[in-house]
């Protein structure tokens, strides 16, 4: 909230400038403020003032940026077909206009949206790509986000190898603070890759510090989303209702279909591991329903295979969800690198097993 006060605050100066350049980095700042504390609606406001001015000044790199940007909208409200045509399309103005740090940038949000669908080897060849531009560049940011996507996606895959790698490559000493605690999430999902939970929640107690310290409200529900799974991993039943119970009120986030999915996810294995199987059954429906609308989802196999176990067994709907999980866990393994699917049949599994538990 602080640096949306001082992006807004900004603006009004510009305004009174009457720099239209300076106008349109300030709308830009604004939306993307406001996309981080989950305001969608105003990000998509202000996103959209800002591309109609750097179309007016022929602006084509602050153009493609909003574009870019405004796909990261798309994804967050489950939109992830338009969002792969909207970024295709900026890719490709992007290299027409010899604009390769867009493309880069283009790419690696790319790959964050393959990653959520379950798309890995997608996701993997378009952080390689972005990977070939920033290292050519020396430009530590941008080689920073790329690690943090090869790692999530290593990770994704239950590559303990690479995800190491990608993670090594990262000087964590010379980061801000929302890149820290990026990477601090993503070394505790390593922990718990690796089932050390006392790893785990050290480490995202440290990244929860970094999150509030960049003021980003996107940062700090994954990690509260990633304590919440820690805990359950953990046999934590207490700490893991109190963290979803807490998440369950911060609606703004929970506009976000990727993350709404993960807290069903997790709602459901809280449920089973309390033998509240009806609970579960509703937070399933609940979870198909998106699902019809996103279409490819990463975790849908896991939200089936919770939901077999949820429903009455013997019963149409129960047969449906195990239809359903084995479909989703066919083609996300047919979509990801011959060398890694074994790894991912792994992590499948462990992920699934660290929901529930004992719980049947």
């Amino acid at each position: 909230m602080l640096r949306w006060a001082a992006y807004k605050e900004a603006l009004a100066i510009r305004r009174r400038l009457d720099d239209p350049v300076l106008i349109a980095e300030s709308l830009d700042n604004v939306g993307f403020a406001s996309y981080q504390l989950g305001s969608f609606d105003d990000a998509l406001v202000y996103w959209q003032q800002a591309l109609d001015l750097y179309r007016k000044i022929d602006d084509r790199r602050g153009t493609l940026h909003v574009e870019q940007s405004i796909g990261l909208l798309d994804i967050a409200q489950g939109h992830f077909a338009s969002a792969e045509e909207r970024l295709q399309a900026t890719l490709r103005k992007a290299e027409d206009a010899q604009l390769p740090e867009e493309v880069a940038a283009g790419q690696i949000t790319l790959a964050d949206l393959y990653l959520v669908q379950g798309r890995l080897a997608d996701a993997l060849a378009a952080a390689d790509r972005a990977q070939q531009f920033f290292s050519r560049r020396s430009d530590e940011r941008g080689e920073v986000e790329t690690n943090l996507s090869k790692a999530r996606i290593a990770l994704a895959l239950g590559d303990a190898a690479a995800a190491d790698a990608a993670l090594a490559a990262i000087h964590a000493d010379r980061v801000n603070s929302e890149q820290r605690g990026g990477y601090l999430l993503v070394a505790a999902r390593r922990a718990l890759l690796a089932d050390d939970v006392a790893a785990a929640r050290a480490k995202l107690d440290e990244a929860a510090k970094a999150a509030d310290a960049s003021h980003s409200g996107t940062l700090d529900f994954r990690i509260k989303l990633e304590q919440t799974r820690t805990a359950l991993a953990s046999g934590d039943r207490t700490t893991a209702a109190a963290l979803l119970a807490a998440l369950g009120t911060r609606t703004t986030q929970l506009g976000q279909v990727p993350f709404r999915l993960e807290w069903l996810e997790l709602e459901m294995a809280a449920a089973l591991r309390a033998g509240n199987h009806d609970d579960a059954a509703r937070r399933y429906r609940e979870g198909i329903a998106l699902l019809k609308d996103t279409g490819r989802y990463a975790n849908a196999t896991l939200l089936h295979a919770l939901g077999v176990r949820a429903l009455p067994s013997g019963g149409a709907e129960a047969a449906a969800a195990r239809a359903a999980a084995e479909a989703t866990r066919a083609q996300l393994l047919a979509d990801a690198p011959p060398a890694q699917k074994s790894t991912l049949e792994a992590a499948l599994d462990r992920r699934l097993k660290q929901d529930l538990g004992d719980a049947r």
